[in-house]
């Protein structure tokens, strides 16, 4: 190659790497002054009326615009992939814990100069932390939805049980004061739907509760993969553990056998009045309310062990700049309907508690909501590699216990090693 044709080659790419850098500093310019005109682009799965109300509000007297698609939960990620590869993806993105691994290298990373990681931990629950890198934020959190425990206030009172189950432990008596069984042994009712994974809705969500009780978070940062990048911990003692407390409800000859795969599934037999205690999302009650206006019902929080943390699951979302965005006022979008009253208007129509710690300082008075806002702050995840793959990794897993082609040292073995191939693609 010339020198001229080598210099010809650099001035190029020095050009190149002008225009990304102005533009990177235009998306990044701040909250304050006017808008350009010009709608932010949102793309998310979290519902459009909810999400329009929301926008209309936060922008109401702003100079800033924002324009809402919502896009179905199972094509998503195709159709997000896909507008990226044409130069027509959006300019923000709302992304769950569940495809922030796969969407990473679609996202610009908001400096640290920009939000420090002091003002973001400060601002946020823990589980925002997923988000965060050593060098800057993936996405800064929207919303939280947290695994909660639902029960039959009818079938609890016909026993004489006069308190609820607030630990893993008084589950150990619960099944022989609540599940019922006819001459055929076939169960009639139950007092929890755990044991079996296809009809137990939520399962995988169960399960990664009842691990990261422990203390393990099923997938971080570590050598495990020979790098710095993220590794499955699920090959563990205490993961284990909880797998076997899990299984132990489908086991026929255990005194705590209260489920089998012959049932209906959970939600379905919670609305029939037939379940003692089923596990769902906070944002399932007014459905749950809708489908069975009859049945007496009320929440709590999901259990917990007898020692350690308290830990629920929590379904977050966040909201990212894609690295395709081009529109300056991005960064001032993302801020505004992350601020507190940003937050404040989704709660007030998502139902769901707030994701931020100043927000969640100030404690409701019903029931209800002062069970989601506890539930909120100890709501934890794991950044999950692939939630179609790994679904089938955990329903492989408690089947082959269950039915008891392995041990549950051998299942969880392999499940771990699926997942760590899941990493490394």
């Amino acid at each position: 190659m010339s020198s001229k044709t080598f210099q010809t080659v650099v001035l190029a790419a020095f050009g190149i790497f002008m225009i990304l850098g102005i533009g990177a500093l235009a998306i990044f310019r701040g909250g304050g002054g006017e808008g350009s005109g010009v709608p932010v682009v949102i793309w998310g799965t979290l519902p459009r009326g909810d999400m329009n109300l929301t926008i209309e509000e936060v922008f109401a007297q702003s100079d800033y615009q924002a324009r809402y698609v919502e896009k179905p939960a199972e094509s998503f990620e195709r159709d997000f992939v896909e507008a990226l590869a044409v130069g027509k993806g959006p300019d923000l993105v709302l992304v769950s814990q569940d495809n922030l691994v796969r969407f990473s290298d679609k996202l610009q990373l908001i400096p640290f100069n920009r939000i420090s990681e002091r003002t973001f931990k400060d601002s946020y629950i823990e589980e925002g932390e997923l988000y965060l890198t050593s060098t800057g934020i993936r996405a800064i959190p929207f919303s939280i939805d947290p695994l909660i425990m639902y029960w039959n206030r009818n079938m609890f009172a016909s026993e004489g049980l006069a308190t609820i189950p607030s630990s893993w432990a008084d589950f150990l008596t619960l099944p022989e004061k609540l599940t019922e069984k006819d001459t055929s042994y076939n169960i009639t009712k139950s007092a929890v739907a755990l044991g079996s994974y296809q009809n137990v809705n939520h399962a995988k969500e169960i399960i990664s509760a009842l691990i990261l009780q422990t203390g393990n978070k099923i997938v971080s940062a570590g050598e495990r993969q020979g790098g710095g990048g993220l590794a499955s911990f699920l090959d563990d003692p205490a993961a284990a553990s909880a797998i076997s407390f899990y299984t132990e409800f489908a086991n026929p000859v255990k005194p705590i056998y209260s489920w089998n795969r012959a049932l209906p599934s959970s939600q379905e037999f919670f609305l029939r009045g037939n379940l003692g205690v089923y596990f769902g999302f906070g944002s399932e009650v007014e459905d749950i309310r809708r489908k069975s206006p009859n049945l007496n019902f009320d929440i709590a929080m999901f259990p917990q062990a007898l020692s350690g943390a308290k830990v629920t699951y929590g379904k977050i979302y966040a909201i990212a700049i894609t690295r395709s965005a081009k529109n300056p006022d991005s960064f001032a979008v993302l801020t505004a309907l992350t601020s507190a009253d940003g937050i404040k208007s989704w709660v007030a129509r998502s139902g769901l508690p707030p994701i931020r710690r100043d927000l969640l300082a100030t404690r409701p008075t019903d029931s209800y909501n002062s069970v989601l806002y506890n539930s909120a702050l100890i709501s934890r995840g794991w950044l999950d590699p692939n939630p179609l793959s790994t679904d089938v990794i955990f329903k492989n897993m408690i089947e082959s216990i269950t039915t008891g082609k392995e041990r549950v040292s051998n299942a969880l073995k392999r499940a771990d090693q699926e997942i760590s191939a899941l990493l490394i693609r």
